[in-house]
């Protein structure tokens, strides 16, 4: 989830990363150099990057597939907050 409210999704065997919308609409579709996009992350100190992780599962072996890519600007990500789970009893 982005500052906006708009959820980033990693679109598996389509190649893309999705950008949906509050309302449920897309918004805006990003093409990635691998087939199955994995894991979108917002990075950087004010989370203004993007970190997308791929697989190469049932994919032939190549250069690509199974890498990561990091484009580094022009996101307006949220920084989870920090939090502790403290052992306590149920």
């Amino acid at each position: 989830m982005d500052k906006n409210g708009y959820l980033w999704n990693a679109r598996w065997g389509a190649g893309t990363l999705d950008c949906i919308g509050p309302s449920g609409q897309l918004f805006q579709s990003i093409r990635t150099p691998f087939t199955q996009p994995s894991c979108p992350a917002f990075v950087g100190e004010h989370a203004q990057g993007m970190l997308v992780t791929s697989a190469s599962i049932s994919l032939p072996h190549n250069h690509v597939q199974g890498k990561s890519v990091l484009d580094a600007s022009g996101f307006e990500g949220v920084i989870d907050p920090y939090f502790v789970i403290q052992d306590q009893p149920l």
